[in-house]
């Protein structure tokens, strides 16, 4: 049977899996016990998604912060559409992520974020 999460992508662990799932769905409690057994799980990418993207695009805030704290660097990392959690969170309209990442995010990222947001009907006002 094939694995309906794989991409093609080489060599992909089922941690890296997990951690991505537990991140999409929500499961702060799964996502913490998975980074404090192997802490370089949050590096992982899949279909060029990290976890953080995952969380965000989910409106997961709770993840998101959890995340940001192991590694707050993560905020600027771009997957493979060159989007960053911030733009995730941005056109999905999950303002509560969008807090959180906003304080972090790369100044360069803030117009497009914005664009995102307002192409998909959404209206961010601090």
């Amino acid at each position: 049977m094939d694995n309906p999460l794989s991409t093609g992508e080489a060599k992909t662990s089922p941690h890296e899996l997990t951690l991505h799932l537990a991140a999409e769905g929500g499961h702060g409690e799964i996502a913490a016990q998975l980074l404090a057994h192997n802490p370089a799980l949050i590096d992982d990418t899949h279909s060029g998604d990290t976890a953080l993207h995952l969380a965000a695009r989910g409106g997961h805030d709770k993840i998101v912060q959890q995340l940001l704290s192991i590694k707050p660097e993560l905020a600027n990392v771009r997957n493979s559409h060159s989007r960053t959690a911030l733009h995730e969170a941005s056109r999905k309209g999950h303002n509560e992520v969008v807090e959180l990442l906003l304080p972090l995010a790369d100044p360069s990222h803030l117009e497009t974020a914005m664009l995102e947001a307002a192409s998909k009907g959404h209206v961010y006002l601090p």
